[in-house]
């Protein structure tokens, strides 16, 4: 969903609507799905939690970041906004959110700034594991989060980190954590009208993809972050119950997301540059969004 996002100046050739944008509201319901899952029942100590994260996350993100910065000193016509700026490289690598000459907050490597949401939902998950009661410091995370959310709209003077981590997409985050609970403690084994409910949920995958058709005006009400919660939940009970996908190609492409979220742009970038060149329509168009798409699997398998 995120590639054919940054692949819009061949898909709008061929006359498709922008789309697939809610991959990244996806994204964010499945991190907190994931941190309360990793931690339910063996609960590492906030320093252990944040070192297994900042060792997941943080060196090939530096890598890439350094790289767009290289480009930017050598090669800066092939950037947009980011400019080899040193002060901008070390708030890019401390995921601190600042303003580019576009006005756009985002760092060097311009798709991390979903990691800055990241790493500030780990950081906030962090002091949850702080408490006694493993679900009181889930709570406190819920209400520190949803606490943001709710200052959004305030009118005193909010600045660029105020407004950026008061976004209503910060809510996913919650919401993937509610789904990890349903799941562990949901029942091991269905009866039917659970099992048809379960399998009807997955009609929210064409929903999810199509939400910016369907309802494409903004609003405060995080539609794609709902939709994706009832589909991460459908398809982890599904599992549970024993209706599991078990190819090794998609395990592998799944255990690469990461990469291929951030090497991506590069493969995009290049096909996005020969569409242009080639003045590409119809079934050349699609053709390059095929090789593009292989390509973007294979580069993130590489890394």
């Amino acid at each position: 969903m995120v590639i054919f996002v940054h692949l819009d100046g061949l898909t709008s050739t061929l006359s498709l609507p922008k789309f697939g944008a809610p991959g990244v509201d996806l994204f964010f319901v499945i991190s907190g799905f994931i941190m309360v899952h990793t931690t339910i029942v063996d609960r590492p100590t906030p320093l252990n939690f944040l070192k297994n994260r900042a060792a997941r996350i943080i060196p090939i993100y530096w890598f890439f970041t350094s790289f767009v910065f290289l480009i930017a000193i050598f090669s800066p016509k092939l950037l947009g906004s980011s400019r080899a700026d040193f002060i901008q490289l070390i708030q890019s690598f401390l995921f601190i959110p600042f303003s580019k000459v576009d006005g756009v907050v985002e760092p060097i490597l311009f798709v991390g700034w979903t990691l800055n949401y990241e790493i500030f939902f780990y950081v906030v998950f962090s002091f949850g594991l702080l408490a006694k009661e493993y679900f009181i410091g889930l709570l406190l995370v819920v209400a520190i989060i949803l606490g943001l959310v709710a200052l959004h709209d305030w009118e005193g003077p909010m600045g660029i980190w105020g407004a950026f981590y008061s976004r209503s997409i910060i809510s996913e985050f919650p919401m993937g954590m509610a789904v990890a609970i349903l799941c562990h403690y949901g029942p091991k084994s269905p009866n039917r009208i659970l099992l048809i409910m379960a399998l009807l949920s997955l009609a929210a995958c064409p929903l999810l993809f199509l939400r910016p058709v369907l309802w494409p005006s903004n609003t405060t009400l995080p539609i794609s972050g709902l939709l994706a919660s009832v589909l991460l939940l459908a398809c982890v009970l599904l599992e549970k119950w024993g209706w599991s996908i078990n190819s090794k190609t998609l395990i592998a492409i799944g255990g690469a997301s990461y990469s291929l979220y951030l090497s991506h742009p590069f493969v995009t970038q290049i096909f996005q540059k020969i569409g242009v060149m080639l003045h590409s329509t119809g079934a050349m168009s699609a053709a390059l969004l095929c090789v593009c798409s292989v390509l973007v699997i294979v580069v993130a398998l590489l890394v």
